[in-house]
């Protein structure tokens, strides 16, 4: 029954993200502070099936400006690099799986 909701509430254009199952995920990086993270996951909407790249991100900090949150993660230069990798494996694995190729799901890595 849940699944069945969660695809009902998925076809709202701004819930369509948070519905979205998790096919990939890459190993999280850590942020400057205890418990902020930062990994790329590759979701499939429930609605078409079709595939989103997204960032999951526990901040260090928010702020902003007229209400609208900012969220931001501070990352030392060896592990701004290593997101940037694992971007990279998670844009691989995306064209895997549009190609067919994909094997879904892989195994998610933890670090």
């Amino acid at each position: 029954m849940f699944e069945t909701l969660k695809t009902a509430l998925s076809r709202w254009s701004f819930l369509a993200p948070s519905m979205a199952k998790t096919l990939y995920q890459s190993p999280r990086v850590e942020g400057q502070t205890t418990g902020s993270e930062l990994s790329w996951m590759i979701k499939e909407r429930r609605h078409d099936g079709s595939m989103i790249i997204a960032a999951k991100i526990i901040a260090d900090y928010s702020y902003g400006d007229e209400g609208r949150p900012n969220t931001f993660i501070d990352l030392d230069v060896a592990s701004a690099e290593r997101v940037r990798d694992y971007l990279t494996e998670c844009i691989r694995q995306y064209r895997l799986a549009a190609a067919g190729e994909g094997g879904w799901p892989p195994p998610t890595p933890r670090v």
